[in-house]
């Protein structure tokens, strides 16, 4: 019994002695692994790692850096296993959940990847690494209130994670709550006052705001920062754009296109520019090129068929506008446009026709009452009109783009005008009249011209000038006329007859 019992205590030394050895030597080959891994040595690495756990020594860690190696050598498949493995043996180690959603977010498997990330945060509900690519999932998918959350997450843990505020705004500002996304990003810019990112997208925020003054400050500031930054150019350049520095403004898409040569969103703002300008042809040009870059760039598309209209290409801007709608279905935008394309060239069968099947689209319910209200108005049922345009949502014509809002007030008012609310009609009409392009004209320009009339015909000299007239055997008749009352038809009848020739009115006086 002695000898029996003292023979298995040596056993059990001997045992215990050789698992120490195995342990020195595990620990040995894992600092090498990890030395040589952060030198960048990582196929001596991965042979080291791949040793280890083909004997049986299961780290977490060897299971995790093999697979990020594998990651590196574009060999997925292994990298997937090699999480999986990990996930299966060390359940509550969470970086491999992160590291294999990740893979398996490059690979399209999206909703296995969500799967992983929400597991790890229900292991440990502060683990935010998984909130942050949850996060950024979201946003891809545009469920834009879930990305919130998960950004508000990762703010919870760590208050001064620069992204997450920053990505936070992003998200806010793409709600429409621009107000709300200012703080976040004066919070990162008050972590690091040089972030780009922040600076760029506070100005964004700002210009949203109608602040334009401090969001041009804060875009000034981002070009300190980096005098090259694609974005900053871009946005700068529409601020500048909406404050009528057209030239300047010119420079910065400019600038923007050529430091970023697939930059579409420079390209479609310059063209909207040149567009502006009057410079139709290269405005094209550029739009075109914007799509050509982003072929699903639904933006561009409308703003292209916008230049075409100026180009009385009726039919390209049909086409443009119906592809934009096809990349988005719920785009108001591009159904604004297409609609009052068909209103001004008196295709109302096609509006009637395009507006029926689209009733129940609730994304676009006010573009539908508005024109449906403007085809009531043509058939000269004023009730209906009036009922129809009195539904549309007051938020709503104040937030729609600067065109529509016009035409709005401009369609309400002959409505009210009919049905006899003549001081509702006046009120519509002057609202109609605040175009931002009538800031750029020069109210004493007329005046200047009856100036210069005045002093032409005061002048001695213009009334001693001799004028030789060839003597015809037909006098000329003069017609006068008020704007609107029918001189132009007149015209135009008259010179269809060979033996007429008609003069548009001189300014004789002034030349």
């Amino acid at each position: 019994m002695s000898m029996k019992g003292f023979g298995g205590s040596n056993k059990n030394i001997k045992k215990s002695t050789n698992q120490k050895l195995q342990f020195q030597e595990k620990d040995k080959l894992l600092s090498k692994a990890f030395a040589l891994h952060s030198k960048g040595e990582i196929k001596e690495a991965a042979k080291i790692y791949d040793s280890l756990i083909r004997n049986k020594h299961f780290d977490p860690r060897i299971f995790n850096n093999l697979g990020t190696i594998y990651i590196q050598l574009k060999d997925f498949d292994k990298a997937i296993t090699l999480f999986e493995k990990s996930i299966e043996k060390f359940p509550a180690s969470l970086e491999p959940y992160s590291n294999l959603a990740s893979i398996l977010l490059n690979i399209g498997r999206i909703d296995i990847a969500k799967k992983y990330l929400k597991k790890a945060i229900d292991i440990n509900p502060k683990f935010l690494k998984a909130y942050s690519i949850l996060a950024n999932i979201y946003v891809k998918e545009g469920d834009l209130k879930r990305a919130e959350f998960c950004f508000k997450k990762s703010i919870e843990i760590n208050p001064k994670d620069i992204n997450s505020l920053v990505n936070l705004a992003c998200v806010l500002k793409d709600l429409g709550n621009s107000l709300q996304a200012e703080p976040f990003l004066r919070k990162a810019i008050a972590i690091n006052p040089d972030n780009e990112n922040a600076l760029i997208n506070l100005g964004a925020v700002l210009n949203e705001l109608g602040r334009i003054e401090e969001a041009e400050e804060f875009l000034k500031k981002a070009l300190k920062t980096n005098p090259i930054s694609p974005i900053a150019l871009n946005n700068l350049g529409n601020i500048l754009s909406k404050k009528n520095n057209l030239e300047d403004a010119e420079i910065c898409f400019r600038k923007a296109i050529k430091i970023k040569s697939n930059f579409s969103l420079a390209y479609n703002n310059l063209g909207s520019l040149l567009s502006k300008k009057g410079n139709l042809f290269e405005a094209e040009k550029f739009t075109k090129e914007a799509i050509k870059i982003n072929p699903k760039f639904e933006l561009a598309y409308v703003n292209l068929g916008s230049i075409k209209i100026d180009l009385d290409k009726l039919t390209e801007a049909e086409e443009l506008f119906l592809s934009a709608i096809k990349i988005r279905n719920n785009y108001s935008y591009a159904y604004s446009n297409l609609f009052r394309l068909y209103e001004k060239t008196n295709k109302i069968d096609k509006l009637k026709s395009k507006i029926e099947t689209l009733n129940d689209n609730l994304q676009i319910i006010n573009e539908i009452l508005m024109y449906k209200a403007r085809i009531a108005f043509r058939e000269k049922d004023y009730t209906t009109a009036k009922k129809l345009i009195d539904q549309v949502n007051t938020e709503w014509i104040n937030q729609t783009d600067h065109h529509t809002n016009l035409l709005f007030w401009s369609f309400k008012a002959f409505i009210e005008e009919k049905v006899g609310n003549y001081d509702e009609a006046f009120r519509c009409f002057e609202k109609s009249q605040l175009n931002l392009k009538y800031k750029n004209c020069n109210p004493k320009i007329f005046q200047d011209y009856i100036r210069i009339y005045r002093k032409n015909l005061d002048s001695k000299k213009y009334l001693e000038k001799k004028i030789i007239i060839n003597k015809s055997e037909f006098p000329p008749t003069f017609l006068i006329g008020f704007p609107r009352s029918g001189t132009t038809l007149l015209d135009t009848i008259l010179r269809s007859h060979p033996d007429i020739d008609v003069l548009e009115e001189k300014p004789i006086i002034n030349s």
